[in-house]
């Protein structure tokens, strides 16, 4: 794999990222699903389109979702997905703000903090 942050291991995007740089945990990362997915890769590589949508589907049901997105909004080198968006989608968001048009989660499900309620994106 190309990318850095994920040859750590098969891990959250937030853990990652916050191992790989010394930092802390963002508060809102105890409530991140991604935690409980180590299998997902959120560091999909370009044409991947299947690994990302395992991706997302973890994202849909997370509670920290939000929290997520705006962290990765916050900072346009960051690559992978967060909040349920890949870099290309923030890229067009931010283009999106600049000219004035609303932000975009997608379809948020409820919410659910529990591994079995995820939907199995391989079935």
């Amino acid at each position: 794999m190309t990318n850095a942050i994920y040859a750590t291991g098969p891990t959250s995007p937030t853990t990652a990222l916050a191992d790989a740089l010394g930092l802390a945990h963002p508060p809102w990362h105890a409530d991140a699903l991604c935690v409980e997915y180590p299998e997902v890769n959120f560091f999909p590589e370009k044409g991947e389109a299947e690994v990302v949508r395992a991706a997302q589907a973890v994202c849909r049901r997370c509670l920290a979702r939000e929290e997520c997105l705006a962290f990765a909004m916050s900072d346009s080198s960051i690559v992978g997905v967060w909040g349920g968006t890949t870099r290309s989608q923030r890229v067009a968001m931010r283009k999106g703000r600049r000219a004035g048009a609303p932000g975009w989660l997608g379809p948020v499900a409820p919410p659910r903090h529990r591994r079995a309620q995820v939907v199995d994106h391989q079935r």
